[in-house]
């Protein structure tokens, strides 16, 4: 038992090291960071379970055998059956705990696991951006003024070079941020978009009342693959 729990709690210690920087760095509390780590927990123990129980059922027996107490047992009559009930006893619940982890608890956990590690990223990358800070990334410069919780901005000012022949510096009244599996679309309402030919150098403004860009987010995925 203790030696199950001493593995579990270093297999939950290292995966929380990856987390710790991300999650403090962006404002994820306590509560959801531990919360998080319990959802590991299961698949923790399911995976150390068939490597502890052997062993310890093994090095009992063996202790019982250096000390003569099986011999001991031998000669108060009690038969190898009798004496190999406990552990076979051990081997059940083991069996049962295990059924009920499988079916049961980790399914579970890795749903409820997905939707807590959907709602961080969609924090983190919303986060990114902050009013009156410039975001950069290789081919995106964003800037807004104001933002609420929502993800409603106003004030934005987007610089788009990802085509090198043709550049884009976009400007909006607001919009509103939503994240996806990729990274970061804004949504521009009422705005104005200048497009400058690097190769002409001639340059056109289009007036727009909706327009949508997608922001790449580096480390966008920053959770430990094969946790789920």
């Amino acid at each position: 038992m203790l030696l199950t729990l001493g593995l579990s709690v270093l297999m939950c210690l290292t995966y929380s090291l990856r987390l710790f920087d991300f999650l403090f760095n962006n404002g994820v509390s306590f509560t959801d960071f531990f919360y998080l780590i319990s959802l590991v927990i299961p698949k923790t123990i399911i995976f150390i379970l068939p490597i502890t129980v052997p062993v310890c059922i093994i090095l009992v027996y063996h202790k019982l055998m250096i000390d003569h107490e099986i011999t001991i047992l031998k000669s108060s009559g009690f038969s190898i059956a009798a004496m190999a009930k406990p552990g076979i006893w051990v081997s059940l619940c083991y069996g049962v705990t295990s059924l009920f982890f499988m079916l049961y608890l980790l399914p579970f956990c890795e749903k409820e696991y997905k939707n807590v590690e959907y709602e961080m990223k969609s924090t983190y990358a919303l986060n990114l951006i902050e009013p009156g800070v410039f975001y950069n990334t290789n081919d995106f410069t964003v800037f807004i003024q104001e933002k609420n919780k929502d993800g409603y901005v106003k004030g934005i000012f987007i610089s788009d070079t990802s085509n090198k022949s043709v550049s884009k510096t976009l400007f909006a009244d607001e919009g509103f941020l939503k994240t996806n599996e990729n990274g970061l679309d804004i949504f521009l309402l009422n705005g104005v978009q200048q497009e400058r030919n690097e190769n002409t150098k001639l340059i056109n403004f289009l007036h727009f009342k909706e327009n949508k860009l997608l922001i790449p987010i580096e480390k966008y995925t920053l959770f430990m693959k094969g946790s789920y």
